[in-house]
């Protein structure tokens, strides 16, 4: 199921590689990585151009699936969307275009949790997003470029479950470059039920980000600690029930490694490619 031709390493799963450069360098052994484009953009210099980074992913023989990614898009104002997140938009797809990159991820909006009622109900904001999905990828849409769709099970998200985002993807299924990227940490601390949705959404899922878990996770998050993820093979989660259940349901689509380590090197980055090629 997973291969050298499928599988991707996230840009932010190394925050001790500091620049773009070092990153492809130590990495080179994946043959397909995410980058993140607020973190991409900020390394670029007189010296270090989209240019330099483009003969560098040709030299390591290196593609980019994934742009991440466009923020707050669901529930700004008229006038940010306007002025702000359409640009972004664009200067996201011109970016592709030039790295041959064919998606970019989308995040769902968050929510002031200073506020102790939210403006929108779940209904409004689920057609609020709705709305904003539709309008990005009719944009995407001209220039051949998918929208992932990636909800976050973060307390101040607006969309925090698989479901939620199903209530929202269902109505675009017709569109061909929307659908699903489903983050593994985010289904596990929404205790969102992959069982029961894959059958439905297995056709809509662009990527699925895999990453490892301490036994108690849930449980330290549940007390307001913050919860790291390690890379697959490293902690408790069940790797295998996961590939036999998309297995069973015929996925064949890409996945990528995200972790949150300080430490990178080559040493861990090649036991965990060689702990996901058994599967």
């Amino acid at each position: 199921m997973i291969s050298r031709h499928n599988l991707a390493l996230n840009q932010d799963s190394c925050k001790n590689f500091p620049t773009i450069e070092e990153f492809l360098r130590k990495t080179r052994f994946f043959t397909r990585v995410e980058l993140n484009y607020y973190t991409l953009t900020k390394n670029f210099t007189p010296n270090f151009k989209l240019s330099d980074l483009i003969e560098l992913l040709e030299i390591f023989k290196t593609k980019v699936i994934s742009l991440h990614g466009l923020k707050d898009f669901s529930l700004s104002s008229d006038y940010i969307f306007t002025t702000t997140i359409l640009p972004q938009l664009n200067d996201m797809m011109k970016a592709c275009y030039k790295l041959e990159c064919e998606m970019i991820i989308v995040y769902p909006s968050k929510i002031d949790p200073k506020f102790s009622e939210t403006p929108f109900s779940k209904e409004k904001i689920i057609q609020r997003t709705l709305k904003r999905l539709s309008t990005l990828s009719k944009i995407a849409w001209k220039e051949d470029i998918k929208l992932g769709f990636e909800m976050l099970s973060d307390e101040d998200s607006s969309i925090k479950t698989l479901k939620e985002t199903q209530d929202v993807l269902n109505n675009l299924t017709t569109r061909e470059n929307v659908g699903y990227v489903l983050d593994i940490f985010h289904l596990y601390m929404s205790k969102s039920n992959l069982d029961i949705l894959i059958k439905d959404i297995k056709d809509h899922v662009f990527l699925i980000q895999l990453c490892d878990f301490e036994e108690t996770s849930i449980e330290n998050a549940e007390k307001g600690e913050k919860i790291h993820r390690i890379f697959p093979g490293q902690g408790k989660f069940n790797f295998k029930n996961l590939f036999r259940l998309l297995k069973n349901h015929d996925y064949s689509g890409l996945f990528s490694i995200e972790a949150d380590c300080d430490k990178c090197d080559s040493k861990i980055l090649k036991q965990v490619y060689q702990f996901l090629m058994n599967f």
